[in-house]
């Protein structure tokens, strides 16, 4: 939406009736100005002027950093416009991830500012001291991380006997899955996880 605007208008010289047209659309201008994504003038609420929505101009780069003053805007990331912050000392952070579908089930995946992505959920154990390997993406609402995992925690459920310790130890992880080993036969049948990524 392109909205007009006459710069210097009125003009002292000029005769304020050959002024007032271009007077009219400033005038106008502005209450169509003020009305996108705010709440606009002569309302039945007492929110005049603010916010309805805020809709960003996706940049193409980030900001240039001003000191002393923080940047909210949009930027695109694989194919979508994403959140970012710029804080005056010119930290960048990702606020929104938009490729990662968030899911707050009993197994479920979430992101987190920077790019993180954190899952999580209950997985199948199988109780023997050989190792195993389990895909994330095994679970509905799992995925496979885009690029890396970085850490996992891994807890086995056992209810039987809370007095008993039982030992799963991560063998090694990947983006994609997990490979776990018991320490012994054990009646553990599942555990819980967290992974972090991105």
């Amino acid at each position: 939406m392109s909205i007009p605007y006459n710069f210097g208008i009125p003009n002292p010289p000029n005769n304020p009736s050959a002024d007032v047209p271009l007077m009219q659309i400033n005038a106008n201008s502005i209450f169509n100005f003020v009305a996108i994504d705010h709440v606009g003038f002569n309302t039945a609420i007492s929110s005049s002027g603010y916010h309805n929505v805020i809709h960003f101009s996706n940049q193409a780069a980030d900001p240039g950093t001003i000191a002393g003053v923080g940047q909210l805007y949009t930027k695109t990331v694989t194919g979508d416009q994403n959140l970012f912050y710029e804080s005056g000392l010119g930290k960048i952070y990702q606020l929104t991830n938009t490729n990662v579908t968030i899911s707050a089930t009993a197994n479920g995946v979430t992101t987190l500012p920077g790019g993180l992505i954190l899952q999580y959920g209950v997985i199948p154990i199988i109780p023997d001291t050989h190792t195993h390997t389990y895909n994330f993406n095994a679970t509905a609402n799992n995925i496979t991380f885009p690029n890396n995992c970085f850490s996992i925690v891994l807890n086995p459920i056992r209810a039987d006997n809370p007095g008993t310790f039982d030992g799963i130890n991560i063998h090694s992880f990947n983006a994609a899955s997990l490979t776990y080993q018991t320490t012994s036969n054990l009646n553990v049948t599942s555990a819980t996880f967290i992974a972090i990524g991105n």
